[in-house]
């Protein structure tokens, strides 16, 4: 119930910022003050209370406190049939408004007042799937998300959030190693997101789902991005939003306006976990200390997260800073490298001139990497350190795996420079719907191997004005 009333919160309009319950929770329990709360997450007030579930009603207290003076502004008790909780959210969202002298827009107010009863076993469903939704990145995760939003359509089919959460799940499975393929994802993805919109066209998180699925895997630049705009139109403190959106003006050559995107996410959520993924789009716009900053930060706040070492290490190198990028790989020895972190390390040494020891590393990669996913990574690595024939070794491996990694395939073959079966992997994976393609423009930019002759291909341009990339 925590993030349904922060959504609304920060939908309304009245709020300049609205920190996610991601964040906020962080303190619970918490012997700070509320002022020093408050500094951390980069408010002036907090909405703090307890809410009980019994089963067939809720009980809800509520306070909001003035952070700066530390005194209670305002406070109220509930005790409402459960299937009435929709109402109530509105209703508290409206009072808290209320509190501090803020109008509600007209057409806000409409939607505020109106009357959603609910079955209370599809709301429990509900909050249980969007609960893992915002913290989960793996395909079980996903499995049990889409298993809870099923269970909440089986007992309300009319409970517009679940059908939209279902829509997003199915878009992010396509992501992981072991996840649903695009061409069975996407059309589930885009008929739950229909009977969403259906129910309920005034969901910020339908319209995100909307420009996601739009960009990412419609490879409609422009639809996508009305979508994701109207996300931000009707709650600006969805920071999820704001960071598939970056990646959308980043893929677009629109580095500085994605990179914006990024920062306010991050004020928004200050610690959220998944504000890593908007290191990319700091580092296209040149924002290089701004990314080791947020690498750094999301690393103290989830010491479990293994792919900050990688990261950091790959961001100094994109700075230009090579002998830090690798003092830095260097200097955790307790810890076993990773297949990425081994081949970057192996990079890095070649460029220091330490060509023996980076050969040696990759060499000693080639009996014991078996996870085709890896093979790319491998390959362009003994490109970059100058092992052509390695490389082609990791590119037949490749070929005749029995994963279809088009994508993969590409990066590796146009490296290379055998051209004709790069853009012919392009093409299947425009076919396939996926959604890597969508970051082609920059990742062939970088200067990390050599894809002048790949780039220069009128293939290439024509590739790039089918997808609405700038080139």
């Amino acid at each position: 119930m925590t993030d349904e009333l922060t959504s609304l919160l920060g939908s309304i309009g009245v709020f300049d910022k609205v920190t996610s319950r991601r964040s906020a929770m962080r303190f619970k329990g918490s012997v700070q003050t509320a002022g020093e709360i408050a500094g951390d997450l980069g408010v002036d007030a907090l909405v703090e209370g307890s809410i009980f579930f019994s089963s067939e009603r809720v009980r809800v207290t509520v306070a909001l406190i003035d952070a700066g003076r530390d005194n209670q502004l305002w406070s109220d008790s509930y005790d409402e049939p459960l299937v009435d909780i929709l109402d109530l959210q509105r209703r508290i969202v409206r009072e808290i408004a209320g509190a501090i002298s803020r109008n509600l827009d007209p057409e806000v107010s409409v939607r505020m007042a109106a009357r959603s009863p609910v079955d209370p076993r599809a709301y429990r469903a509900y909050l249980r799937g969007l609960d893992w939704l915002n913290t989960s990145n793996d395909d079980e995760g996903w499995q049990f998300i889409e298993t809870c939003f099923l269970e909440s359509i089986a007992a309300d089919s009319t409970f517009a959030p679940a059908w939209a959460g279902l829509a997003e799940v199915h878009v992010r499975r396509t992501h992981s190693k072991s996840g649903i393929p695009p061409a069975d994802a996407i059309p589930a993805a885009r008929k739950y997101l229909a009977r969403a919109m259906e129910l309920d066209d005034s969901s910020a998180e339908a319209y995100l789902t909307q420009g996601h699925l739009a960009w990412e895997h419609e490879f409609d630049f422009a639809r996508g991005e009305a979508a994701l705009r109207k996300s931000i139109s009707l709650n600006p403190n969805l920071s999820y939003t704001r960071l598939i959106y970056a990646y959308l003006l980043t893929c677009s050559g629109r580095h500085q306006e994605a990179a914006d995107q990024v920062e306010k996410a991050w004020e928004l959520d200050p610690l959220a976990r998944l504000n890593w993924v908007g290191v990319y789009p700091l580092v296209n716009a040149g924002r290089f200390e701004t990314a080791l900053r947020l690498i750094d930060h999301v690393a103290e706040q989830f010491p479990d997260w293994q792919e900050a070492v990688y990261l950091k290490a790959s961001t100094l190198q994109w700075q230009g800073r090579i002998d830090e990028a690798a003092e830095f790989l260097e200097s955790h020895p307790d810890r076993q490298m990773s297949v990425g972190e081994s081949c970057l390390l192996a990079r890095l040494l070649y460029l220091q001139g330490r060509r023996e020891r980076a050969r040696a590393i990759l060499a000693d990669l080639e009996p014991v990497v078996d996870d085709p996913f890896e093979f790319t990574a491998v390959g362009l690595a003994a490109l970059a350190t100058g092992e052509r024939e390695a490389a082609r070794r990791w590119a037949g491996r490749l070929d005749r795996s029995a994963v279809d990694l088009p994508w993969q395939s590409m990066l590796l073959h146009a490296a290379l420079g055998d051209l004709d079966r790069a853009f012919a992997q392009l093409d299947r994976c425009y076919e396939l719907r996926v959604n890597w393609i969508t970051r082609l423009g920059f990742i062939v930019e970088r200067k990390d191997n050599d894809w002048n002759a790949f780039r220069s291909d009128p293939r290439y341009a024509a590739f790039l004005a089918k997808m609405g990339i700038a080139g």
